[in-house]
């Protein structure tokens, strides 16, 4: 019967109704190759606390092979030794682990050692570890990502995926109703509304922590980073479900064991209205022992005493996400964009998404007409002309970061997780704002300005070809055109993302047929169709030290028409000088296009600009060099 008996106590109901799905686990288990005499094979974190220890008694009491993590020695012994006179030796075992210091590979290894420990594949994955602390910072929801989100969702994977290829298995989440969706703040439900991927979770989670801010109260009540982490996990176990098909003899689920006394227990909860830790172990494995009958859905569930409660979260991981937008009607079928769980660095819901910085591959993720991903910066000349650009904004700068830590960290596998944290660490101590590709330069305002209120600087660019070398997101050059009348303007980038900016601030700025984007890197040969193509090329903080001046300065060489100038703009703050720097350019410049007899490479006016910018003032040197 699926009669609900809401008065009767958990532990009685888990030890009684789970019969038959007992006996259909011992079924699928003997098809599988499992050992049904011996038992499963499970494996529990956080053993020795009080739920845990709770579960593994309980797992053992009903002839399972527990093995089961926990940091503490002295307590795994006592555990061992306490169901050791229950039900016997050996069928509760110890595995040093400390989540907090989890790498890359730690979780397979921990799956293989606990096999062959046990002799057997392992069948249920108890994720019951979890920290609690109050504060309200970064390193305090960095703590609670990695033990109560982050480690639970790799370890799920790597055993859902050996589960699946044996085509037997269950993993259950430990969560809490401190995750529900009416303790979090608007951006979190944000969050994790809008992803639809495991991997678009970890990068959102991380840009969240990256850019923490301590007035924002992320999650309500005295455990903030508790809460916030508890819903992230409650979102893993949706998204992650949805990798499983229907016709699997594998669950995954979450469940919430209620109110529960033990050190974690909500501060403020009525004791006697509190569960004890082995009532809430009962309940907590009836998710594992689910009965089929119960629920016509059986994975990415939220469950309490067996039974489905509201996620509260989106839709339920068993619907698909169907909702109105383009991207959530797609099911997440093919090719697009899924987790694999076999694939490993896991430290973070998972790599099946990273995004390759030495690739073009991802670059449309930064879309200049998302506003999460852009801001609009004005940069104004003295007679009220307005130049428009948009950058990526510190979201969108930060989820990239993320990415390129992710692939720095791939090279070095069996340090992935580590090189994770130290550089999610830095970047929560120093909060980096850009990239360099991504930033308007104070040298590049200043010539934008200069352009725009100097008639002898509109004589050098108006009606002209100009080509801005190095451009960045395309500041100065869009400037040229905007500011000083220039022709027509090549905004010459190596990296795709920055040129994709760059067109679209030209198009806001009604210039895009006088506006042409190409990837170029200096250091190469320059394109034919470049060649002795311009009167003007500008250098906006890009001769950013004396070695970089020869290979400009062949490029240069090779753009300019005969009497082409070169017009730079860099600060004079910077660790070189300006004036070594103009220098290395001019000697580069007569190695590769020496002019004719009784002229020479010089500069040929100079001037310095001051210019306020983000609230500081910066000097910039702004120098034109042509044939003198």
């Amino acid at each position: 019967s699926s009669t609900k008996r809401t008065n009767e106590n958990p532990l009685e109901r888990a030890r009684r109704a789970p019969a038959c799905a007992r006996a259909l686990l011992s079924a699928a288990c003997a098809l599988h190759g499992f050992n049904p005499a011996a038992g499963l094979a499970c494996l529990v974190t956080g053993g020795t606390g009080g739920i845990g220890a709770e579960l593994v008694a309980e797992l053992a009491s009903r002839g399972h092979l527990v093995a089961f993590t926990a940091r503490s020695a002295e307590s795994a012994r006592g555990l061992e030794a306490r169901v050791c006179r229950a039900v016997g030796p050996g069928r509760a075992v110890h595995w040093p682990l400390d989540l907090r210091r989890c790498r890359a590979g730690d979780f397979e290894r921990l799956l293989d050692d606990v096999e062959h420990m046990l002799a057997q594949p392992v069948a249920l994955v108890v994720n019951n570890a979890a920290v609690c602390e109050p504060g309200h910072d970064a390193r305090a929801y960095a703590r609670a990502l990695r033990v109560n989100a982050a480690a639970p969702a790799a370890l799920g994977a790597a055993a859902l995926a050996r589960m699946r290829r044996r085509g037997f298995g269950r993993v259950v989440n430990v969560s809490s109703g401190d995750g529900e969706r009416v303790y979090l703040h608007s951006s979190v439900l944000e969050l994790l509304d809008r992803s639809q991927t495991l991997a678009e979770l970890s990068r959102g989670v991380l840009v969240m922590l990256c850019n923490f801010d301590t007035r924002i109260e992320y999650a309500h009540g005295p455990t903030p980073a508790y809460s916030w982490s508890k819903a992230l996990l409650n979102r893993a176990t949706q998204l992650g479900a949805m990798e499983i098909g229907e016709g699997e003899d594998v669950l995954l689920n979450a469940a919430c064991p209620g109110d529960v006394l033990t050190a974690m227990m909500t501060p403020g909860v009525d004791p006697t209205e509190a569960r004890s830790p082995a009532e809430a172990a009962a309940s907590l494995l009836m998710a594992a022992f689910l009965d089929e009958a119960a629920t016509s859905k059986r994975n990415g569930l939220f469950l309490r005493d067996g039974s489905p409660i509201a996620f509260d979260l989106c839709l339920l991981a068993s619907e698909r996400m169907a909702a109105a937008e383009a991207r959530r009607d797609d099911e997440l079928d093919g090719d697009e964009d899924k987790f694999d769980p076999s694939e490993g660095e896991e430290l973070f819901f998972g790599s099946g998404d990273e995004i390759d910085p030495a690739s073009d591959s991802k670059a449309n993720q930064l879309d200049p007409s998302d506003p999460f991903y852009s801001e609009e910066v004005l940069i104004s000349a003295p007679d009220g002309r307005t130049l428009r650009i948009v950058r990526p904004s510190n979201d969108a700068v930060l989820e990239q970061l993320m990415a390129q830590f992710q692939f720095e960290a791939m090279a070095e596998p069996a340090r992935f997780n580590q090189i994770m944290q130290m550089r999610i660490e830095e970047s929560v101590r120093n909060r980096p704002r850009t990239w360099y590709w991504s930033l308007v330069w104070p040298s590049a305002v200043a010539l934008c300005r200069w352009l725009g209120q100097d008639p002898a600087a509109q004589q050098l660019v108006g009606g002209k070809a100009v080509l801005d070398l190095g451009c960045g997101i395309g500041v100065a050059g869009m400037g040229a055109v905007v500011l000083g009348g220039a022709g027509s303007v090549v905004l010459a980038e190596a990296d795709t993302r920055a040129l994709k900016y760059a067109a679209f601030s030209a198009g806001l700025n009604s210039v895009g047929s006088a506006v042409a984007c190409r990837q170029l890197d200096w250091t190469a040969p320059l394109p034919e169709d470049l060649r002795a193509s311009f009167s003007a090329i500008l250098l906006s903080d890009v001769l950013y030290d004396a070695d970089a001046a020869e290979p400009i300065a062949r490029c240069a060489a090779a753009a300019l028409s005969d009497d082409g100038v070169i017009i730079l703009a860099d600060q004079v703050d910077r660790p070189y000088s300006s004036a070594s720097r103009r220098t290395a350019l001019c000697e580069a410049l007569e190695a590769h296009s020496p002019a004719p007899a009784g002229t020479h490479w010089s500069v040929r006016s100079s001037a310095l600009t001051p210019v306020e910018w983000n609230d500081a003032m910066h000097n910039v040197q702004i120098a034109v060099v042509s044939r003198c």
